[in-house]
């Protein structure tokens, strides 16, 4: 469950940071 949230977490980050350095991006940004 530890793992899990960790890797989530992560992820969650890994994804908020393409966003905000690719906002160009319609797929990682639609906004």
């Amino acid at each position: 469950m530890h793992t899990a949230l960790v890797v989530g977490w992560a992820g969650s980050m890994a994804l908020y940071e393409l966003a905000v350095f690719y906002p160009s991006d319609p797929v990682l940004d639609p906004m």
